[in-house]
């Protein structure tokens, strides 16, 4: 039997994030309404996950835990209300010509060759053979095996751009006067690399943060496009989405049979989007024993070697399972415990709050870049902390952020200079 409070506080959870799109709507701020929806979307399907017979408790459901989760989520919004839209006008991205045409000329080269292998691979392999591809990898698995010599030394180039991809593509389109149509078509091909890997390797989670990047960017730079563009930019997006959705919904169908997830896709479904707020409120929010980074930072430690800690141990040290959805803020937890993480995250939310409001007429193209890293961590954060696994290629883009953010900005002239 379930308790009252069962039923009635990941309810009120959600209620909280209705306020907060209540809000969100009335400023008419874009990127606010679409962060709250995400967050609203999984408090709502929250409220179904704690109701399924599956899901396995540590402790009682309580409220304490969901007003942690929702007062530091808040104070972690703050910075991004105050963010406005790239209009040209009153907010201008600043960046150094030569420096970013060279850079989106390297990605278009590089981009290619490796989605045309991830494609042969896709038709290779056949729909219904994607999602063992995920179910039979070992621990020494590489996702990139099935590139040719010279499609691994481009695709490296490509993801260790992931996440600052968008943000070039979206400079170029609107705000270079003589675009070439080989480097747009590049840049499109660089967004979609990273994508259709995972897709190839019968893994999801990337097609929900490329949907996420590409909605932020379109939202953060919409004023820039004309209607001509609008409409042509719709159009390849439902193209890309029928695409995406086919082998989304491919690979979802395929790993309700197999492996761990025989429930079936829409308890899948569920528990992806539904998990994360109720696994904190249960299990994560009571954590006596922390692994002091070794969580949310564990791409960082597996690069370097620097530790051979297994999930198990984390486990096994935590006394919680550690590879399940506990949101950002829950990561953190984990690994400094509730009164440090709120401090860190509060810390990094007031540091972003000074950059941001600190901006008048325009914005150096490497703070755009940290601030839209910022705000994966934020639009994903529903979930896990986005860089867990990719930190090295987190690491490269704030590199070269700075390294933008110290070169000198010249795209007020001309580009004939080119």
């Amino acid at each position: 039997m379930y308790s009252n409070e069962e039923y009635i506080l990941p309810c009120l959870n959600a209620m909280l994030y209705v306020f907060l799109l209540a809000y969100a709507i009335m400023k008419r701020h874009g990127i606010l309404i679409m962060i709250s929806t995400i967050w609203l979307l999984c408090a709502v399907t929250g409220i179904i996950y704690s109701l399924i017979p599956f899901s396995q408790t540590s402790n009682d459901i309580t409220i304490a835990p969901y007003l942690y989760l929702f007062v530091l989520f808040i104070i972690g919004l703050l910075p991004i209300s105050k963010l406005r839209p790239i209009d040209g006008e009153e907010l201008k991205v600043v960046y150094n010509e030569r420096m970013v045409y060279g850079i989106v000329v390297v990605l278009a080269i590089c981009s290619f060759l490796p989605l045309i292998e991830s494609f042969i691979h896709i038709a290779f392999s056949g729909l219904d053979n994607l999602a063992s591809i995920y179910e039979d990898r070992q621990d020494d698995f590489d996702s990139r095996a099935y590139f040719t010599f010279i499609g691994r030394i481009f695709y490296s180039v490509e993801e260790y751009f992931e996440f600052l991809t968008p943000t070039f593509f979206f400079v170029y389109v609107t705000m270079y006067k003589e675009k070439e149509n080989w480097i747009i078509l590049g840049l499109t091909a660089a967004l979609l690399n990273p994508l259709f890997n995972n897709l190839a390797n019968g893994q999801r989670y990337y097609t929900v943060i490329f949907v996420y990047m590409i909605l932020y960017n379109y939202l953060l730079f919409y004023k820039l496009f004309d209607e001509q563009q609008k409409k042509l930019l719709g159009k390849f997006s439902l193209i890309v989405g029928a695409f995406l959705g086919l082998l989304f919904l491919s690979i979802s169908l395929n790993r309700t049979n197999i492996g761990t997830e025989k429930l079936g896709a829409v308890y899948q479904f569920i528990r992806y989007m539904g998990e994360s707020m109720y696994n904190f409120n249960t299990d994560c929010f009571w954590v006596t024993d922390y692994v002091g980074g070794e969580h949310s930072l564990k791409g960082f430690y597996t690069y370097f070697g620097i530790n051979n800690t297994t999930i198990e141990d984390q486990t096994s040290l935590l006394g919680i399972v550690s590879n399940v959805f506990y949101t950002y803020i829950g990561a953190f937890v984990m690994d400094y415990g509730l009164f440090f993480s709120f401090i860190l995250l509060s810390l990094v939310a007031l540091l972003f709050y000074r950059i941001i409001t600190k901006l008048d007429k325009e914005v150096n193209i490497g703070i755009l870049i940290i601030i839209s890293l910022y705000a994966n961590m934020l639009l994903f954060g529903t979930t896990y902390f986005i860089y867990e696994n990719g930190f090295i290629h987190f690491v490269w883009a704030i590199i070269l952020s700075v390294f933008l953010l110290f070169t000198e900005a010249d795209n007020n002239e001309s580009l004939d200079t080119l």
